[in-house]
């Protein structure tokens, strides 16, 4: 495919979603059903266009630059790689038909380790926690919120940025030293931290691969996981979204499905038969052919 889609399809100036699809995009079905479990790790190293790339460049040398400095590049990397795998896990559950690519869910993992190095080690922050807590506070809820507008994938920002806080307790504890340049123990706190960490980190994302490959959809477990990706306001709906450029509202027009099509083909109008359009693997795919044969039926 070519290098650079049309602008009016791919405005980050980039590929069309087949082609990053054939390099390794995140597709649920084809982890799951095809064996390509190569597309947990490869999506964070693919991006949608040049200024995906560079937005998420940014974002890693604003918060990756500085746990670098302190905790050095083998731990920094250990989190930022384990974060973006969790992230395009999550992605896989509960974003399962929508291709996407990306390093969002690993710099957010940075995020989460910012966060627990401002726990574990509170004693170096001592005297400009009040400006370092609302720093990390209000930096995470702009980019939590920034998540919940159509098209962004905000599952795997909050998969990257709980795996960045669990893995950064299990690794990011600051050395103390007492005037004769000796090595003080770990205070009680930071040792059940650590441990919780270490612990936990593996679990969850033991328990999450489990869920990928067994669950068919989320909605069983948790009805209102979709605010978390998606909040519905005056400016914009949260309708089901079953490919990039595809978009079912199911509430304009009561009885029937409106499928907006991409490419300024304009919407088209289906038969509501409250059957196929839920959250399960299974109906996602159908209302994807659907929407497919909608807007292109001499496909």
């Amino acid at each position: 495919g070519a290098p650079f889609e049309e602008f009016s399809i791919n405005p980050l100036f980039g590929p069309s979603t087949q082609v990053l699809l054939d390099m390794g995009a995140k597709q649920a079905s084809k982890i799951v059903k095809d064996g390509e479990f190569y597309r947990l790790f490869t999506p964070m190293f693919l991006h949608g266009g040049i200024l995906h790339l560079l937005f998420n460049m940014a974002f890693l040398w604003s918060f990756g630059s500085q746990l670098e400095r302190e905790f050095g590049h083998i731990k920094v990397a250990y989190i930022y790689l384990t974060s973006g795998v969790f992230g395009v896990l999550c992605s896989a559950i509960f974003n399962p038909t929508i291709p996407s690519v990306g390093a969002s869910g690993a710099c957010y993992g940075l995020i989460g380790a910012a966060w627990a190095d401002f726990i574990l080690n509170f004693s170096f922050y001592r005297n400009q926690w009040k400006c370092v807590f609302f720093q990390l506070f209000f930096g995470t809820a702009f980019n939590v919120l920034l998540g919940m507008i159509p098209q962004l994938d905000n599952f795997a920002h909050l998969g990257g940025l709980i795996n960045g806080f669990f893995t950064g307790l299990s690794v990011l504890t600051l050395p103390r030293y007492d005037w004769y340049a000796f090595r003080k123990p770990d205070k009680l706190y930071q040792i059940c931290l650590k441990g919780f960490g270490i612990f936990i980190s593996p679990i969850v994302m033991i328990i999450f691969v489990i869920i990928l490959y067994t669950n068919d959809g989320y909605e069983s477990f948790c009805e209102w996981c979709d605010y978390l990706s998606c909040l519905p306001t005056p400016w914009w709906s949260c309708g089901a979204v079953c490919e990039e450029g595809f978009e079912i509202d199911e509430t304009s027009n009561p009885g029937n499905l409106t499928v907006v099509c991409p490419r300024d083909i304009g919407t088209v109008l289906l038969p509501d038969n409250g059957e196929v359009f839920g959250n399960t693997g299974e109906a996602l795919e159908v209302a994807l052919a659907l929407c497919e044969k909608a807007c292109f039926p001499d496909d």
